[in-house]
């Protein structure tokens, strides 16, 4: 990735120090003007530039932008919307984000404002579903990141982190994946061995699903998808019998919906090595039992269990 260009009205300066900030931490590249126009340059080129060979344009509005008279954000958004009209209509490039205000009704061409291109709304109360919506865009997993030089290990967590984006459809990170096997010290007892990298409170759910080893629910033995309804006790779709505690439904109280994939052997036929599981604090039981999402699943589902046949 060369750079996202971020445009402003500084009086949104300190938001948007810590919108850079967010970003950097997951890889993102940004370009700013108070921090990379060099000194004794032409600074009018230098944006013009920086708009016109980056990789995305990240336009930031609030009612402090709406209540300026003029602004330099606006001779910007003129060079972006200008390049936006010959980008490819399917391939997103100007993300607009939304602090507070209204978007402007600013002419992009084909008889179409800004105010039809989808924003993303980034305050305090939603702040991580914010970002995770704009990282969905502008840092992807890539299948080419999935390359024979990473470790089987990398492999897995790759896996899981393009899951749940292609899951999402770019609600990113509204989902968490993870694979249960067989522990090590116990093997009547599951432990979570793999997770995906992108998800929200990983460490968190390590934590509480290590107390879940041996608990019913999990689709090991079943051939088809398991989907449970958190939300509704032992309401569940598919067979098994999802048997919570008082204390596990307390860790599980932000849970709508998991689903649970049998992980079959690509050696031995009807063998399952290991449990794919998607949970969702957004998505219900319903986005879980449509074919297509299940279909993904599956599909995972077999790319893991021919990595983990391979590597044993």
């Amino acid at each position: 990735m060369k750079h996202v260009f971020i445009s402003y009205v500084h009086e949104n300066e300190k938001v948007i120090v810590k919108l850079s900030k967010s970003l950097a931490k997951h890889g993102v590249k940004i370009w700013l003007d108070k921090n990379d126009i060099m000194p004794g340059t032409y600074w009018k080129n230098a944006i013009r530039d920086a708009i016109a060979n980056g990789d995305f344009f990240i336009a930031c509005f609030s009612k402090e932008y709406n209540e300026r008279a003029s602004s330099y954000m606006n001779e910007e958004l003129i060079l972006a919307i200008d390049v936006l009209r010959r980008q490819n209509y399917n391939q997103a490039w100007f993300i607009p984000i939304l602090f507070s205000g209204e978007i402007p009704d600013m002419d992009i061409g084909a008889g179409k404002t800004l105010r039809d291109l989808q924003y993303v709304e980034l305050n305090n109360r939603n702040w991580e579903k914010g970002i995770a919506r704009i990282l969905s865009v502008i840092n992807p997993v890539r299948v080419t990141e999935i390359s024979p030089s990473k470790t089987y290990d990398q492999l897995l967590i790759d896996a899981l982190d393009f899951a749940c984006l292609t899951l999402a459809q770019g609600e990113s990170f509204l989902f968490r994946a993870y694979v249960m096997m067989p522990s090590s010290k116990n093997k009547d007892e599951l432990e979570i061995k793999y997770w995906s990298s992108r998800m929200f409170n990983a460490p968190d759910l390590s934590i509480k699903f290590q107390k879940w080893q041996g608990v019913t629910g999990y689709a090991w033995g079943y051939l088809k998808p398991v989907v449970a309804d958190m939300t509704v006790a032992r309401e569940i779709k598919g067979g098994a019998e999802w048997g919570l505690t008082t204390e596990q439904r307390m860790m599980t109280k932000n849970l709508n919906a998991i689903m649970s994939i049998p992980i079959m052997s690509s050696k031995e036929p009807n063998k399952i090595i290991g449990i794919l599981n998607f949970d969702s604090h957004s998505s219900s039981v319903e986005f879980f039992i449509q074919e297509s999402t299940q279909q993904v699943a599956a599909n995972l589902a077999a790319m893991i269990g021919a990595i983990i046949d391979k590597e044993s």
